[in-house]
């Protein structure tokens, strides 16, 4: 039975690591320190390991906790925002792994080495074996899962619709509950995170499928391109019926009708205006990977860029304030609204970190104007106002970026 448990906890580490690092790591240790004083789970999955009383451990110490609980912590608060998430997203692929083995090597290091040895056929093999299997499943389905991600992320990468934040916590929540659930009931969490890596998986061949048949033939050269594309991107011949945007910068299945304002639309969501493919980095001194076109050639254009923008304020500022009339529940449409069409067109050419202090005085200030949507009368000015504030502030930053760094007039 105890041989049975560790097998199926070998096996269902990599799919809780999948999405956080220290917070699995955290729950993991948290449980099997003070699980054990509970008498009627003692005997539970891999509880039985420490034969109903609690081992001292590396992995249990006090000193232990309180760092994998502050890690754990800031793991939670870093993946709920935008900027930092990009810095995690480039060193987790490899600190999954590496949490998954410290803690699966954690939890034997609470048995009785001799013991489990002797039960698993005398041998230090079948830790290495394990530790392999942990690390490795760890690296492949995380992998996975950081294609999927990117996918979501790529259509919405500042949370404008508060998706990726809703999926954030959701991943909270399965890396800590789900370690719970794996600990004491380890034959039921394999089969949970066996359905769930499956389900990544499907959802990673859905997400490429579904990038490459967006691309159609070069009628002039046979060079694949976006349906949005205006043009090849290798010979520069017209595509002919170029596919309008959705509000979320995905090519729909209608054909522009203005070829002009199709090429702005590519620019707020950060697309080459060009060729359609999306500009990798967060700025305007950046070259099409593809074509090598630019996002503003100049003064002029990035001013017809911001008129573009600007034309936008009024009817947004109303239907804002038409969706303030709702208490509460017209307050998170109206945000996404405005962020989507005032805000991300300028916040997605402004390096990540800029003006960190200025943005949260916004939070603070925006807290005191959600509270204040509730009230009869006034609450209809909340929205309106929060969107002015945040159109103002990344107009501005957005024009300073231009004319410091990236030698726009």
């Amino acid at each position: 039975m105890i041989g049975t448990s560790l097998a199926a906890g070998t096996v269902g580490l990599p799919g809780l690591f999948v999405a956080r690092a220290f917070v699995p790591m955290f729950a993991a240790a948290l449980t099997m320190r003070f699980a054990p004083e509970v008498g009627w789970i003692a005997e539970f999955g891999l509880l039985q390991l420490l034969g109903g009383q609690a081992v001292p451990s590396w992995f249990t110490d006090d000193l232990t906790l309180v760092i994998l609980g502050v890690l754990a912590l800031a793991e939670i608060l870093a993946h709920k925002s935008s900027d930092a998430r990009e810095f995690i997203n480039l060193v987790d692929q490899w600190g999954k792994p590496l949490a998954a083995l410290l803690t699966y090597l954690g939890i034997l290091s609470l048995a009785d080495q001799a013991a489990l040895e002797a039960l698993l056929g005398g041998s230090g093999s079948i830790y290495l074996l394990g530790s392999v299997l942990v690390a490795g499943g760890t690296f492949l389905v995380g992998s996975a899962h950081n294609a999927v991600l990117g996918s979501v992320i790529e259509v919405d990468e500042d949370d404008d619709t508060g998706a990726v934040g809703l999926l954030s916590w959701a991943q909270d929540l399965w890396s800590l509950v789900g370690v719970v659930v794996l600990i004491l009931f380890p034959v039921v969490m394999v089969v949970l995170v066996f359905l769930v890596m499956g389900m990544i998986f499907v959802l990673r061949r859905w997400a490429q499928a579904l990038e490459e048949g967006a691309k159609v033939a070069c009628g002039a050269c046979g060079q694949e391109m976006y349906r949005a594309a205006v043009a090849c991107s290798r010979c520069q011949a017209s595509n002919p019926e170029p596919a309008e945007l959705s509000w979320l910068g995905t090519a729909t299945q209608r054909t522009i009708v203005d070829r002009d304002e199709h090429r702005f639309r590519l620019q707020t969501h950060r697309r080459c205006r060009r060729c359609a493919i999306r500009l990798p980095r967060r700025m305007a001194a950046q070259a099409c990977p593809a074509c090598q076109s630019r996002p503003f050639d100049g003064l002029a254009e990035a001013e017809a860029y911001d008129a573009g923008v600007l034309e936008r304020l009024p009817r947004i500022l109303l239907i804002c304030a038409g969706l303030s009339l709702i208490p509460v529940l017209g307050l998170i449409p109206g945000i996404i609204v405005y962020r989507l069409n005032l805000v991300a067109p300028y916040r997605r050419y402004i390096p990540r970190g800029r003006g960190f202090l200025v943005k949260l005085a916004m939070w603070f200030l925006f807290f005191f104007l959600i509270v204040l949507q509730v009230v009869p009368g006034l609450g209809v000015m909340m929205v309106p106002i929060m969107a002015l504030i945040s159109f103002a502030v990344y107009r501005r930053a957005f024009w300073k970026e231009l004319t410091r760094e990236h030698g726009v007039g």
